[in-house]
């Protein structure tokens, strides 16, 4: 297993367009970023944004040949007629890599605007090479681009899952996918099956809890942050013993103190609640979604005196 994309499958994971209107930027070099956006609760402005994408983020995919990684590499230095030509003649001698699959599905995504010729290159991808997180991720941002996620796309996970029952990374991308379509509750039972199998279960929480958001179990929620966050906070002591800065981490831990702070209020946790949000407020003074999310909870405090 590679070591997310994101989270991201993909890890984006699941991006699964997670990350999950008005989300936080995100600094992973993934090919296609799912998102999983759950709709606002009522005690929570609509400011205050839900993350995030599936995890493939966290799962980098790379080429296992390096003769491969070179080709890529060529390709994506070069102009798209030398890169397509360049690709389609290293595909002509290996057909068969999963990797140049992948690329040759990329290029026609990005550079040539082909999404459905690009979906075809992503399945071949995939069914060489299941744990291809990269050409997962690229693959149900391309089905959900074409609208076709709730037919060609379960079709080609369900003959996956017959063959490779026991891939997590194929049940990040069915979560993804799922999501998209609304398929909430399926999405959630895909998420759990991941964060039990992944070695990687602290990267599948963050996503796993935005669905929980959704369908009203807060407290579930709660736990996946607070898991996720003593995470993020053991890398940075981890990171500050060996005398290494991190900055991008630092935002992280304030999201995830953000993350917990939202699921605790909408479990009625209002004083931890603002424990949380206080620490995102020090180490991002300016963060616009902690600011309206206090202010929210110093609203609901004031009419409950009311």
């Amino acid at each position: 297993m590679q070591k997310l994309f994101l989270v991201t499958i993909a890890l984006g994971v699941l991006a699964i367009s997670m990350y999950w209107l008005n989300q936080r930027p995100n600094p992973s070099p993934s090919v296609a970023e799912p998102t999983l956006l759950p709709s606002p609760s009522s005690a929570v402005p609509e400011t205050v944004p839900q993350r995030r994408e599936i995890p493939q983020t966290t799962r980098h995919h790379k080429p296992a040949i390096q003769n491969e990684a070179e080709i890529i590499g060529r390709a994506r230095r070069s102009s798209p007629a030398e890169a397509y030509k360049l690709l389609k003649e290293a595909l002509r001698k290996n057909p068969n890599s999963s990797d140049l699959q992948a690329e040759m599905g990329r290029f026609l995504m990005e550079a040539k605007h082909q999404t459905k010729e690009a979906i075809a290159y992503f399945e071949k991808s995939i069914r060489l090479n299941p744990e291809n997180s990269d050409a997962l991720a690229a693959l149900v941002a391309a089905y959900a681009e074409q609208k076709v996620g709730a037919s060609r796309g379960m079709a080609f996970f369900k003959e996956l899952f017959e063959k490779n029952p026991d891939q997590t990374l194929l049940y990040l991308a069915m979560g993804d996918l799922l999501a998209r379509e609304g398929h909430t509750q399926e999405a959630i039972r895909h998420l759990e099956k991941a964060a039990i199998d992944s070695s990687d279960r602290d990267s599948v929480g963050p996503y796993l809890a935005t669905l929980y958001l959704k369908v009203g179990k807060a407290k579930e929620a709660a736990e996946l942050y607070r898991n996720t966050l003593k995470e993020l906070e053991r890398r940075h002591a981890d990171n500050r013993a060996r005398g290494v800065a991190e900055p991008a981490l630092e935002q992280e831990i304030a999201w995830a103190n953000l993350d917990l702070a939202n699921a605790l209020l909408k479990s009625g946790n209002d004083t931890e609640a603002e424990r949380y949000l206080q620490r995102a407020l020090e180490k991002n003074p300016q963060d616009p979604f902690a600011k309206a999310l206090l202010q929210e909870l110093k609203t609901m405090r004031s009419r409950k005196k009311e």
